[in-house]
């Protein structure tokens, strides 16, 4: 019986699938993606005004051909975002590798550290500090930093006088402050959003064991909105108004039925008592009395 249960058990976990992201995670990659497809536009229009003013060169052909390739892309993973809300990580990480991958490919081709390209790692770097924990993100933030580095110490072997060595080092250090900064900003970001969903909670909680003991009371309650709206009554109010209320669907007013004119009467000048200025007395309470 034990080797049984013991199979059970393990069957069970290994069965199991790990729990879904939330729903801010998705909406948060789908812009990410959107983001990503007008990027590739533009990148798309500035090497193909660039095409035109060398003449056609094939590097800037190779590039166009990059950004197409780059921009499909782009457009698949938002499809895939959009509609294949599955196995998030596995959709995140294959879309940072080619962002850094076709940078990577600009990056090279228009020069390195002179073109001013690098900026654009911050896109990928920013994205996966929002969605992805902080190893996976400095992972990404230290593959950026050596690929500077050693691209820069490539160019150096050739020009020893190159100052680029030093830029790749600070454009290194600036991606690891983001990627860390971002990261626990996002991080704080979704505590307070699950304090804010407990909160809720408690609170409708709070409102079922309200509505709870004002059934079972004998006396007929009415909850009654600021502009006297019908917000909720209890069945003892129901029975001695003769109407039915529904919960938080205001469909009856205080001032629009006759039957009901003497609670309003007392409830608006409830109202208007407390929302005077005291002047040292105090306020005055407000009775009616319903007969069935």
């Amino acid at each position: 019986m034990t080797r049984k249960a013991r199979t059970k058990r393990t069957s069970r976990t290994t069965h199991s699938s790990p729990p879904e992201p939330r729903e801010t995670l998705w909406r948060t990659l789908l812009t990410f993606n959107v983001t990503r497809v007008v990027i590739a536009i533009v990148l798309l229009l500035f090497l193909s005004f660039n095409a035109k003013k060398d003449g056609g060169a094939a590097s800037q052909y190779g590039n166009l051909n990059t950004c197409i390739a780059y921009l499909v892309l782009a457009a698949v993973f938002a499809i895939l975002a959009a509609y294949r809300r599955r196995r998030f990580l596995l959709q995140l990480l294959p879309q940072i590798a080619i962002d850094i991958t076709v940078i990577s490919i600009l990056y090279v081709s228009a020069g390195s550290a002179k073109s001013g390209l690098a900026i654009l790692y911050l896109f990928p770097l920013a994205g996966v500090a929002v969605l992805a924990p902080m190893l996976v993100a400095l992972f990404w933030a230290s593959a950026v930093t050596l690929f500077l580095l050693a691209e820069s110490l490539y160019q150096a072997l050739d020009t020893p006088l190159d100052p680029t060595f030093s830029q790749s080092g600070l454009y290194g250090a600036a991606f690891f402050a983001a990627v860390i900064v971002i990261n626990r900003l996002a991080a704080r970001l979704i505590k307070q959003e699950d304090l804010a969903a407990q909160r809720g909670r408690d609170l409708r909680v709070q409102e079922a064991i309200n509505r709870m003991v004002i059934a079972d009371m004998g006396d007929g309650i009415l909850v009654v909105g600021p502009e006297g709206n019908v917000l909720t009554a209890n069945p003892a109010a129901e029975r001695m108004l003769g109407l039915s209320i529904p919960y938080d669907k205001p469909t009856y007013r205080l001032s629009e039925m006759s039957a009901l004119m003497p609670i309003a009467d007392a409830f608006f000048t409830w109202i208007g008592q407390s929302s005077a200025p005291a002047e040292g007395k105090a306020e005055a309470s407000v009775f009616v009395v319903v007969k069935p």
